[in-house]
């Protein structure tokens, strides 16, 4: 172009929509903060610790820290960031359940307003105004801020760590790359789904060199491949620890996920719906919300791809290369790291909804800029309607979520020990229930926690699949049931409800089960009524009135049987 045509050609301007008055932004940031904390203080106090909760809290509480690093490195499927976290936090505030909820529930609310702090330097104050009302009143982010558990973390950290990529592909700074480094490395040694979003990282920078080309390319290359070299060399003393988790520990995997099933449940887990609402332990099948939810987050976010990478040739209205590569990233993380993790399910299933919500605030802020996107010159009514629509039905289900319960270990436990004689042998089935029920169990009852043959409050993962199948430890806790009943003891079963299930004669007594079940939810199942079955067979029906079923719904709801 002639020098003096560029010099009267108008510069390219940003798409971000006309800024909001200051007082307005305040109103709407404080408002925001206090439904999210209102949220998820109703979600943390509703019942009882889940299992998980409970186990996270038995291993902080190992009597040394050597002890706990051993026990994560050789039982878990988690690094040890967020137990060293709150381990220093037990030792000032005391270890209590209140504190690690605390934590969680002020970790989420910090989330909600980086949304909006991050929103506002990549795609402009009303889209990050939308974004961080959404994150507040988010069915995913408020469950998952309300468990004394990693989860709270991981949001706010995968979006810093976008945050500071985008800072950083500008041409940032070393202390931005430095920024980068520094959160990414937390990912990782936060929870292991962070390798997920680790590789989505890196497959969106290499994109946004090719379609949002940075400069100069050179330099910016060289500190992203320095910065990634840092990353791992601080990360390198525990990777013999993540290649032992991966190969002893995870969930059960050796098949390819459908594609279409776990898309709605991304879009579930991005955008909940009635009836839609994700369980901790477990996912509601349900596809209409799915295919609602599919529907609008896709629109969305193409809708702000495509405002995003829009020219004008030297009209107004051209977009800035800073906000094309703030929507690349924001929409192109979470999405490369669904199918990241779609295609490592085949070895561990990875597409659970409290890892999936880690990727919630980005998606977040994409779809939040082709919502504000919606409006024209003047025209504030279509953003303003599709936000009041999202929130109101993100509220609704959030709020319906409160009306449930994460766990009723400690109504169960109680009932118990009120009734269980000192002699009475406990049997937990499968193990990962112990943790909850043994967290409010007080009495030194014999226990079973099978496949274990006592009581366990930290309990291993470690080839669990394999310890289920095994025949020796069926055997061995039959061989202790029958003795129990011919020493004239009680015996109490708890499992849950949900896993009691009809056994068919030919599994009644079967000792070995077939190796061709991949994964230890199925395999437990099958232990658990298969001592059910032998106790009847031993003693006759149960006592159900020993602690009546649960007629709430919740994530976990035990039950206690007697058998006398």
């Amino acid at each position: 172009m002639p020098a003096a045509a560029a010099a009267v050609a108008p510069a390219p301007t940003t798409e971000k929509p006309a800024q909001v008055p200051t007082d307005q932004v305040r109103v709407v940031i404080v408002l925001a903060l206090l439904l999210a904390a209102g949220l998820r203080v109703l979600l943390a106090v509703r019942s009882g610790l889940w299992r998980d909760e409970a186990l996270f809290l038995f291993v902080t509480r190992l009597p040394t820290t050597t002890d706990m690093l051993d026990f994560l490195r050789w039982n878990e499927s988690h690094p040890p960031l967020f137990y060293l976290l709150m381990r220093a936090l037990f030792a000032v505030f005391g270890p209590s359940a209140n504190v690690a909820l605390g934590v969680s529930v002020v970790l989420g609310i910090a989330t909600v307003a980086a949304v909006y702090g991050v929103g506002v330097q990549m795609l402009g104050r009303r889209a990050a105004l939308i974004a961080a009302a959404l994150a507040a009143a988010s069915p995913t982010l408020s469950l998952h801020s309300a468990l004394a558990r990693p989860y709270s973390l991981l949001p706010l950290l995968c979006l810093l760590s976008t945050f500071f990529l985008w800072r950083g592909l500008r041409g940032g700074r070393m202390r931005d790359w430095a920024g980068f480094g520094l959160t990414t490395l937390c990912l990782l040694l936060t929870h292991n789904w962070g390798w997920v979003v680790y590789v989505a990282l890196g497959l969106t920078a290499v994109a946004a060199f090719v379609f949002v080309p940075p400069r100069p390319r050179r330099v910016l290359a060289r500190d992203w491949l320095l910065t990634q070299a840092a990353v791992l060399a601080v990360y390198a003393p525990w990777f013999p620890a993540l290649l032992y988790q991966s190969r002893h520990a995870g969930h059960g995997g050796g098949f390819l996920p459908p594609f279409g099933e776990e898309l709605l449940k991304f879009a579930r887990t991005s955008l909940f719906f009635p009836g839609s609402v994700a369980k901790i332990g477990g996912e509601n099948d349900e596809i209409a919300p799915g295919v609602i939810a599919a529907a609008l987050l896709t629109g969305l976010t193409a809708y702000a791809i495509r405002k995003a990478w829009r020219r004008a040739d030297g009209g107004a209205g051209a977009v800035r290369d800073d906000v094309r590569l703030a929507v690349l990233l924001t929409a192109g993380i979470p999405l490369l790291a669904f199918v990241v993790a779609l295609i490592l399910s085949t070895r561990s299933y990875l597409l659970l909804v409290r890892c999936l919500a880690t990727v919630v605030p980005c998606l977040l802020l994409a779809m939040s800029y082709g919502v504000a996107s919606l409006s024209g010159p003047g025209q504030r009514l279509p953003p303003m309607i599709a936000t009041a629509v999202l929130m109101a039905v993100s509220l609704a289900t959030s709020l319906a979520q409160v009306n449930e319960i994460k766990s009723n270990a400690q109504d169960v436990a109680a009932a118990v020990a009120a009734r269980a004689r000192p002699t009475d042998l406990v049997v937990v089935t499968p193990v990962w229930m112990a943790p909850s029920f043994n967290y409010y169990f007080s009495p030194g009852n014999p226990q079973i926690n099978y496949p274990d043959d006592g009581r366990r409050g930290a309990v291993s993962f470690t080839d669990l699949r394999r310890r289920l199948l095994d025949p020796e430890a069926f055997r061995r806790a039959r061989a202790r049931i029958l003795a129990a009943r011919q020493e004239g003891r009680r015996v109490w079963l708890v499992m849950e409800a949900g896993d009691v299930i009809e056994v068919h004669d030919r599994l009644r007594d079967s000792v070995g089960l077939s190796e061709k079940i991949n994964n230890a939810g199925t395999a437990g199942i099958i232990r658990s009524n298969q001592i059910r079955a032998y106790l009847e067979q031993l003693y006759g029906p149960p006592d159900m009135t020993a602690v009546p079923p649960d007629r709430r719904t919740g994530d976990e709801i035990l039950l206690a049987l007697l058998y006398r």
